[in-house]
């Protein structure tokens, strides 16, 4: 179980405060690390320059849950629209030398 945590304290300017905490983020298995989704938080607190908006403002990603298997179900991208299989085959023979032949 590998896990990592971070979290950003107070910082102040001016009086004003921000802070950030992300709960958990880490790879429950290294082979299937997609499989699960972490909480993630974020949280903006009052910002302003004195005479800004005084409500503040904040942001909260929620539990995602991702199916067991096939954790790309329903979420693929349009950028493979255009995707190519490209083959390779090598022919290799034996070279022939048409000058000693004729001799």
């Amino acid at each position: 179980l590998d896990a990592s945590g971070a979290a950003a304290g107070r910082a102040r300017f001016r009086n004003d405060l921000a802070a950030a905490v992300a709960l958990r983020a880490g790879l429950l298995d290294r082979e299937e690390a997609l499989l699960h989704a972490h909480l993630a938080v974020a949280g903006a607190g009052r910002t302003g320059d004195r005479l800004g908006a005084r409500l503040g403002a904040a942001a909260v990603a929620g539990v995602a849950l991702v199916p067991a298997r096939h954790a790309d179900r329903g979420v693929e991208a349009g950028g493979c629209l255009l995707q190519r299989d490209l083959e390779v085959v090598a022919q290799v023979g034996a070279a022939v030398d048409l000058g000693s032949a004729a001799a």
